[in-house]
């Protein structure tokens, strides 16, 4: 981090702009990762934050193309949006992503979008919400391409369906999927599995919607990888059943996907393994509705684990907020 700091003031000097938004980027993603992974360590910012007001202070803005001002503005939207080395204000990012976005900065457009659509520092507001997806993608924006192609696809968000529209931005996004954002790939794969809601609109192709989830899969996308699992495991998407590599790609999964570790549970299940009812108890720790339905009966009858009537109530509840149908095992245990 040090030498990221040494950058930062060795491009002030310069007065170098587009360095000083360079390494302000990187140090402000090294912090959001600490935060992430509970590494903080304790640092002086002030001097990053000089250092963008000196860009701004340094620069102008242009309506028509992103600059380092716009980029400075962006940048300070996203430290007092998380608060990693300043006092957390949604309110000032909210003013600093505006005025970012106003000046063609395709991440403020992004993120003032997200603003407007979950009603962060003001009322919700699809109208603007769309406007500035759409402006953020046109802007290149890999998160903002595939957020609108979602919208045009679904006709939500104050959009009207766009099945074509749709499509070509999920594709380009699909031209930009890294292992930073692989996750357009999976919604394009889906467009081609013959969904009703698609009907008519875009012809069936399983073979391209596998090369999708399998491109996704390489760049680290959860559910392209439970999609690829999913497809050996019940031999679908014109590939044979192989639950060994259905096992495989469930595993790479595993770590951030529910769905990943209740199919791996599946598997361990009617192969007898003695690790399924750890995965079934993974699964419900993250959520799986069906995940948690099983192991809250397994609670209740105390099949493979103790008995405890009291912690399986408490499971089928959890159960029944995420959409499971757990209405008899709750009037079961407050008997």
């Amino acid at each position: 981090m040090e030498q990221l700091f040494e950058k930062c003031r060795s491009e002030q000097r310069s007065g170098n702009s587009p360095g000083i938004i360079d390494a302000a980027k990187e140090i402000i993603t090294a912090a959001v990762k600490e935060a992430i992974e509970q590494t903080v360590v304790e640092r002086d910012y002030v001097e990053v934050m000089k250092a963008l007001m000196f860009v701004i202070n340094t620069n102008s803005g242009n309506r028509y193309r992103n600059t380092s001002y716009a980029e400075a503005y962006a940048l300070l939207g996203k430290v007092f949006e998380t608060g990693i080395f300043k006092e957390h204000s949604l309110k000032k990012a909210y003013i600093c992503y505006k005025i970012a976005a106003e000046n063609s900065n395709p991440f403020g457009c992004y993120r003032l979008a997200y603003f407007y659509e979950h009603g962060l520092a003001g009322k919700k507001h699809k109208h603007k919400a769309a406007h500035f997806y759409k402006l953020s993608a046109n802007g290149g924006s890999t998160r903002g391409i595939h957020k609108y192609g979602m919208l045009l696809l679904e006709g939500t968000g104050g959009c009207a369906r766009d099945i074509k529209g749709a499509v070509f931005y999920l594709e380009q996004a699909r031209k930009l999927a890294s292992s930073d954002y692989p996750d357009a790939l999976f919604d394009l794969g889906q467009c081609y599995e013959g969904l009703p809601l698609l009907h008519g609109s875009i012809l069936e192709d399983h073979a391209y919607a596998l090369k999708l989830y399998l491109e996704g899969a390489e760049l680290g996308c959860p559910r392209s990888t439970v999609r690829v699992g999913h497809a050996y495991h019940y031999g679908e998407l014109g590939v044979e059943q192989n639950l060994e590599l259905a096992t495989n790609y469930y595993v790479q999964a595993e770590a951030t996907s529910a769905s990943a570790l209740f199919e791996l549970y599946k598997i361990g299940k009617a192969s007898k393994q003695d690790n399924a009812l750890n995965w079934l108890y993974k699964s419900a720790q993250m959520g799986h509705p069906d995940g948690i339905k099983i192991y809250a009966n397994k609670l209740e009858l105390g099949d493979g684990v103790p008995m405890n009537k009291l912690e399986a109530l408490w499971w089928y509840k959890i159960g029944e907020k995420r959409g499971a149908d757990t209405k008899q095992g709750i009037r079961r245990c407050k008997q």
